[in-house]
């Protein structure tokens, strides 16, 4: 089944999730700290959250991985403005300070 017509089969939020979940690239980390940020929302009883606070949580879980996992498959060519290239850059700020870059985030969001 491709992702649209799985999708169109019940279009809300929770069909989403599962459908980055389910059908996400598994050479991508990013549903794991996607997921992550999630938990830790739920673990506070939180609902909803900005996008902002999402970016913000989604952007620290990823950046406390170790730089040597892949984030995306190394043979492709990134530019200097793209979202892994630019969390490569920037994690060593993370663990002095406690949160990622605010480029990051505004990245991610």
């Amino acid at each position: 089944m491709s992702a649209g017509a799985f999708y169109r089969t019940e279009p809300t939020p929770a069909t989403s999730w599962r459908m980055a979940i389910l059908l996400g690239r598994n050479d991508r980390t990013y549903k794991f700290a996607l997921g992550a940020a999630l938990l830790d929302f739920a673990v506070e009883g939180r609902e909803d959250v900005s996008p902002v606070e999402l970016a913000a949580l989604y952007t620290l879980k990823l950046a406390e991985r170790s730089p040597e996992v892949a984030q995306a498959p190394s043979s492709k060519s990134a530019s200097p403005t793209d979202f892994v290239t630019m969390l490569h850059e920037d994690i060593k700020y993370v663990p002095t300070h406690g949160e990622p870059t605010q480029r990051l985030v505004d990245k991610a969001v």
